[in-house]
């Protein structure tokens, strides 16, 4: 059988070709920095590549060698950069979850391999824009992008077939399922309508969008078929194993098969041109060249950001905290208590489209609604100064008035009856928003309300918006202290199972917490509920900072989500801020010199956390995002982090980076406050698992007793057998033990022997 080679070089050609000319013609030189932690032949090799085709090209290329421990810092301060306009980072450093973590470290403005989580996102669920107006084309993982651009070059893609759909009937293996190239090749590739069997050591997954490619996007099944059985049928055959011990039997190959090779050793065997058809040895080339067009799009997007590029948020609210949250949010944009916009507030730099749109007469909307089951708070809002702020057909409170009764059902069974208004009312938000990023919800889960009416909407949401981020502000019961409402325990459990399948970040507050910080920060022997609410309300306008006054990283809610979350579960934040003042106590208006290291050394303090946990020994960080507000600089920021690294204040995981990421974001110009630096942590603590366990135990004392379950059983989820509990109590209890294992070395294999491969 005739076979002919594909050169990577040949391939690569037009596109090296187009990029010279298009940054000639434009009199660009556009920064590509490499950050090289390791000895890697492969990577070393890589990066040679890399330098040589920029400099072919007219790309001002930097490879910067650093130590692996110091490479996270590196990537910041390359983020902050603004004459660094793409960065690529030569894996593997430290392997497996680390990496990925590493990954998720990169700005999504600056990430030319596009490994971050929202383009690894993008490209599982067969996004292939940034924004809704389909202006902006997503960023895609370079040697996958080679893989299929070598696909499309030697005819494998069926130009006659719709776009999106080319591949149709084709059966595909690819022999790698890494995150950085194997596993989202494969999910390209299905997502373009073929049959692809994802091979590796764990054994062989089925990637399709099903039968007539019906689905929108592709979908994974596990296959106990061996390598034996699918080699043969397959069209294609890609490998990526990175060792020279593993070849691909010829013997197994069907006649005319097309054979790529994209690792950096020889996967297949020396007389595969006797059964391949077309055969690509490497590609390389191919990947840099697709490097480097990832790069000039980035330049394109940092140069011209639009109004269809920006995110937004839709706030759904339901507590006074909310109305206590848009009074400052309102303040820190010029914006009056009727929403109209002050003279003074034009020229800020501000992003006031993130929370609010505006009306025909030009004055502020806040993105919100406000629901509640009975009408106290809600006529409350009504009755403020802030009355008109608000879209009325956004206000929403139960027919009947009569609440919740404090029982978790009732909630959730009127939330039920009234679904098709409330979500009416998110749907006609969501549609108004140009490109909707994500859901902040807040709420309590102590009582009916906040609990079921919550546990009802993030169901819904989850439901209706698989692809937008749900982010909650949920404040949990004193849990120490005797409560009003002695089923709180039920209701908590019920709520946290949803808050553990449905959420995608939840930042957790509690009254206890919140209360010690009113006395002792604020000195207010008393604290009312609107103090309390005061203090959520400043750590949510800190945590939404970077979002309203952006920069080149964690301008989004995707990205902040992904620097703090590397595992899926263990989506549970604390938060700590510092300094606190008040107008209103005269004690509380002391005013003291802070500085970076003074305000990150006291954001790690307990005392200034506002969650009651119990920390063991072993618990630790397993990742600290630092917002830092007002006259900080750079230099200031490296040395704290240097000095907080030299005292050892913070203990982290044993199997990721032992870092704090930092994010500088501007303050107010229209508020004025006391002091020069103020400081918001949010971090990913494993002994936030002390909450929950304490939350499990008030309840395993209650159902011992079965006690007050009389008004639970009489709602149809409970009236059979009280399963919804016992689920709640497993899920539950698989948190509290995944946060306890993030505490091990072995954390990264934590689950694989028990349960299948995650699939997205």
């Amino acid at each position: 059988m005739s076979c002919k080679t594909v050169l990577a070089s040949k391939v690569s050609a037009s596109f090296r070709d187009q990029i010279k000319k298009d940054i000639k013609e434009r009199n660009i030189r556009p920064k590509l920095v490499g950050f090289l932690a390791n000895e890697d032949p492969a990577a070393i090799k890589y990066a040679e590549w890399t330098a040589k085709t920029c400099a072919e090209t007219g790309v001002d290329f930097e490879l910067r060698k650093v130590n692996k421990l110091e490479l996270e810092g590196k990537i910041t301060e390359a983020n902050e950069d603004k004459s660094v306009n793409g960065i690529m980072v030569y894996y593997p450093v430290f392997g497996g979850k680390q990496d990925l973590y590493l990954q998720s470290c990169v700005s999504e403005l600056k990430d030319v391999e596009g490994l971050c989580h929202k383009f690894v996102h993008n490209v599982y669920h067969n996004i292939r824009f940034m924004d809704d107006t389909e202006t902006m084309k997503c960023i895609i993982p370079c040697t996958p992008l080679a893989c299929v651009k070598i696909l499309e070059y030697i005819g494998v893609y069926n130009p006659v077939i719709p776009y999106g759909n080319r591949l149709y009937g084709r059966t595909i293996a690819v022999i790698n399922r890494s995150e950085i190239v194997g596993r989202p090749l494969a999910a390209m590739l299905a997502n373009d309508g073929a049959k692809v069997y994802s091979v590796d050591v764990n054994g062989i997954q089925v990637f399709t969008r099903g039968t007539g490619i019906k689905l929108a996007r592709h979908q994974v099944e596990d296959t106990n078929d061996t390598v034996e059985d699918v080699i043969p049928l397959c069209d294609v055959v890609i490998t990526g194993v990175p060792t020279p011990k593993y070849k691909m039997p010829t013997s197994l190959l069907k006649d005319g098969v097309v054979a790529i090779n994209f690792s950096s050793s020889a996967n297949f065997e020396d007389d595969i041109k006797t059964k391949a058809s077309i055969y690509v040895p490497s590609v390389g080339k191919v990947t840099v060249a697709m490097l480097e067009r990832n790069l000039l799009r980035l330049h394109d997007y940092q140069n011209n950001l639009t109004e269809e590029s920006k995110n937004y948020i839709l706030l759904i609210v339901h507590l006074t905290v909310g109305s206590e949250f848009w009074r400052q949010i309102c303040s820190e944009h010029g914006i009056s208590n009727d929403g109209t916009l002050e003279e003074f507030a034009t020229e800020g730099g501000d992003r006031k489209d993130v929370f609010f749109y505006q009306a025909d007469d030009e004055h502020y909307i806040p993105r919100a609604l406000l629901l509640d089951l009975e009408p106290r708070v809600i006529d409350n809002i009504k009755s403020s100064a802030f009355a008109n702020l608000y879209n009325p057909e956004n206000i929403f409170t139960s027919k009947d008035g009569g609440g919740a009764g404090n029982i978790w059902p009732n909630g959730y069974t009127q939330a039920e009856k009234m679904s098709e208004d409330i979500m009416d009312m998110v749907d006609r938000e969501a549609d108004n928003s140009d490109s909707l990023e994500g859901f902040m919800l807040l709420h309590s889960i102590a009582g009916g309300t906040g609990s079921g009416l919550g546990s009802f909407l993030l169901e819904k949401l989850n439901d209706r918006y698989p692809k937008k981020l749900i982010q909650t502000y949920s404040v949990f019961p004193d849990s120490i202290e005797v409560s009003d409402t002695v089923v709180q325990p039920y209701n908590s459990m019920l709520a946290l199972k949803r808050l553990t399948n449905n959420a995608d970040s939840v930042v957790v507050l509690d009254n206890a917490a919140l209360s010690r910080i009113a006395i002792d920060r604020l000195h207010i022997q008393q604290p009312t509920f609107e103090q309390t609410n005061q203090l959520v309300s400043t750590v949510m306008s800190a945590s939404t900072s970077t979002l309203r006054y952006p920069g080149y990283m964690n301008n989004d809610l995707v990205s902040i989500v992904a620097s703090l979350i590397p595992t899926p579960r263990c989506h549970f934040l604390t938060t700590a801020y510092t300094p606190f003042s008040s107008e209103q106590v005269e004690k509380a208006k002391s005013i003291r010199k802070t500085t970076v290291l003074d305000v990150m050394r006291r954001l790690l303090q307990p005392k200034n956390r506002m969650v009651s946990t119990m920390p063991s020994k072993r618990s630790c960080y397993i990742s600290v995002l630092d917002i830092i507000q007002g006259e900080a600089d750079p230099t200031d920021v490296h040395k704290s982090l240097l000095r907080i690294r030299e005292r050892r204040l913070a203990s982290f995981i044993p199997w990721g980076p032992a870092s704090i990421q930092v994010a500088l974001s501007k303050k107010s110009p229209y508020v004025q406050t006391p002091h020069r630096v103020s400081g918001l942590m949010l971090a990913n603590h494993t002994s936030i698992a002390s909450l929950f366990r304490r939350t499990c135990d008030q309840y395993d004392k209650l159902r011992k007793r079965n006690a007050f379950l009389e008004q639970y059983r009489k709602h149809a989820a409970f009236a059979d057998d009280l399963e919804e509990f016992d689920d709640s109590r497993r899920v539950v209890q698989e948190l509290i033990d995944e946060y306890e294992a993030c505490e091990t070395p072995d954390y990264v294999n934590y689950g694989l022997k028990d349960t299948p491969m995650e699939t997205l």
